[in-house]
């Protein structure tokens, strides 16, 4: 007998299907690999199931779910495995799994509905764990864990762990050949999202999860549970998203939502660190952690519900009123935004008041020498400076003058003069696209040094570092850091920006969006400080898809810092804009390495924030 397979869709039976013994009632979802009904048996009304149908005829995911549930998975919080088999024909047939029905809530949609205590989700979050340390002691990783996989059962409240088809067990075959496994990438972990990064010319590297990588996910259902937000928004481009994921620090739940105790927050940013090794390493150390963080905090905030209850009128006159939950709101200014972690480094910025702020050294990125080599070129340099510089300076019978106080920081570092203002009395259109690099822009031009710090002959500071580098080529050891440059002025958008970005392309202010440099690989790309171009790869709001924005580029504070001034769409029209580069709310991008003197190495990917001035 022959059937034709087009004429059958897995994810479009119709109800009143029959499937076997079973007779489909309604659609529950869709997923990439299967769909799945609620069906009743033919001759027994009112028995349910949950029928998993295959959306292809060969497909390793369904028989990998069918494997772990009918061997490794059994447990009281995983779903019930039936029984599973072929249709419409036993040897060439979509696999279907017959399951328990659950009827409930998934995770987010339970918190945000009933609004329980704090006390009920953690509970529900230590009988997760559990679930995943039994799992993992008999070598089976879920690898997909997500709260829509995370049902809270409306009988008795139990949290049932669903979804098994891209869980990984001793000896399974891989499912891909990428080199990450299956899964959603806003719940990847941090040290799969670098994996990714690092094997992007080694086609044949293939990531090995751990148990980590589930607890990583399950601070993710957490964090989504107690805030309404997932702690980096699966919305956002996807490059940007894997570049948050892997190195930014989340904002504490309890910074967006009061609500949450101090115990949970913090037990929850563990969850998401982004060293494996600072998270817990099994589900039963983490469900000890949840039982002792209630134990120890006050009853009180434990009782509390997640969420304030906000009271809506009735639909229609005489209907009781209605209720439901006040999702907090993300910030939407940057001094909101807690300081980054231990395991990340806080920038300066984050460190010491934005006004009258004084320059701080930044930490070299990871790619200079270790701390013992450059105190050897420390060492080396100020040797050479006393042989070399100072009997010049002898010599040539000169005093240096007194530095002027805005050239010069308490740090010693040289520094460059003011940062030349952007036009604002006009849409300030810097040259045609085609003449500003794709990456690397032209160094900005710097206007005249103050006559006060003009010396005849060149002073010790500028000097002494070039001695430095030539002394230590051979050894490989540099003198240089990032450069530091004094964080320019405040001034005003450029004369028609506002009626551009608010009335034609109808963006809000204090907005992000995503834009990217020109890049070939996704690697860290050199850039200079001047003239510089992003891409926008989507809409934003009315402003189309591979429009350009044109701006500067400068470097203070250990960061790359840019305000962009003008939008030139594909259509060749160009307009006024007030946009500044951002990793999130925090000002500027984080310098990845160090090119030369005036070169730096940025990721190619960062957002883009409205204002209405800049600061």
């Amino acid at each position: 007998m022959e059937w034709n397979q087009k004429a059958v869709l897995p994810e479009e039976l119709p109800p009143g299907t029959e499937v076997e013994s079973w007779r489909v009632v309604e659609r529950l979802g869709v997923g990439g690999y299967g769909a799945v009904y609620r069906a009743e048996h033919r001759e027994r009304p009112g028995d349910f199931c949950a029928l998993k149908v295959a959306r292809r005829p060969v497909d390793a995911r369904a028989e990998r779910e069918a494997v772990l549930l009918l061997n490794r998975a059994i447990h009281p919080n995983v779903v019930r495995f039936h029984a599973c088999f072929r249709w419409p024909l036993p040897h060439e047939g979509f696999l279907c799994i017959l399951m328990d029905w659950v009827p409930g809530l998934p995770l987010h949609l339970w918190a945000e509905t009933l609004n329980p205590s704090f006390r009920e989700l953690a509970d529900v979050g230590r009988k997760v764990a559990l679930a995943l340390a039994f799992l993992h002691s008999h070598d089976v990783l879920h690898r997909d864990l997500k709260p829509e996989h995370i049902i809270l059962r409306a009988s008795d409240g139990e949290p049932i762990l669903l979804d098994l088809g891209a869980g990984w067990y001793e000896g399974a075959n891989t499912l891909t050949h990428s080199p990450l496994p299956p899964g959603t990438l806003h719940l990847r972990s941090p040290e799969a999202i670098r994996f990714l990064l690092a094997s992007r010319n080694n086609p044949g590297a293939r990531y090995h999860c751990a148990p980590t990588d589930d607890l990583y996910a399950l601070g993710v259902c957490l964090y989504r549970a107690t805030t309404g937000h997932y702690p980096f928004s699966p919305k956002d481009f996807d490059e940007s998203l894997s570049y948050r994921i892997a190195y930014l620090q989340p904002l504490a739940p309890s910074a967006l939502n009061p609500r949450v105790p101090r115990a949970l927050s913090e037990l929850i940013l563990r969850l998401l660190s982004k060293r494996p090794e600072d998270r817990w390493q099994t589900g039963e150390a983490l469900a000890e952690a949840l039982v002792a963080a209630v134990a120890l905090g006050r009853p009180k905030d434990w009782e509390a519900g997640i969420f304030e209850w906000e009271e809506l009128p009735p639909e229609k006159e005489g209907d009781a009123p209605r209720r439901c939950i006040r999702r907090p709101e993300w910030p939407r200014q940057p001094d909101l935004f807690s300081a980054p972690r231990a395991n990340l480094r806080p920038s300066p910025a984050a460190r010491v008041p934005r006004r009258r702020r004084r320059e701080q050294p930044q930490e070299i990125p990871p790619q200079a020498p270790p701390r013992k080599a450059r105190r050897v070129a420390l060492v080396a340099g100020a040797m050479l400076m006393l042989g070399v510089a100072l009997p010049g300076a002898w010599w040539l019978g000169h005093t240096p003058p007194r530095p002027h106080p805005t050239s010069q920081v308490e740090s010693g570092q040289e520094v460059a003069p003011e940062w030349p203002r952007l036009e604002s009395g006009r849409a300030a259109a810097p040259p045609r696209v085609e003449t500003i690099p794709a990456a690397v822009a032209p160094r900005a031009a710097l206007p005249e040094e103050d006559a006060s710090v003009k010396t005849p002959h060149k002073s010790l500071d500028s000097t002494l570092p070039k001695v430095c580098l030539g002394a230590l080529a051979a050894t490989h050891l540099a003198c240089a850091s990032p450069p530091v440059r004094p964080t320019p002025p405040a001034e005003e958008c450029p004369a028609g920006a506002r009626e551009a970005m608010f009335d034609e392309f109808h963006l809000a202010i204090n907005a992000l969006h995503t834009a990217v440099f020109p890049y070939k690989e996704r690697k860290p790309i050199p850039v200079q400080e001047g003239l510089a171009q992003m891409r926008i790869p989507g809409d934003w709001e009315k402003l189309p898809h591979n429009t350009f924005i044109v701006g500067r580029l400068y470097f203070a504070e250990g960061r790359v810092h840019g305000r962009f001034t003008e939008a030139r769409l594909p259509d060749g029209r160009r307009r006024p804009v007030c946009f500044l580069l951002t990793v999130g709310y925090e000002r500027g991008v984080e310098i990845k390495a160090l090119r030369g003197k005036d070169t730096v190495e940025i990721f190619p990917v960062a957002d883009v924030l409205v204002v209405e001035r800049f600061e």
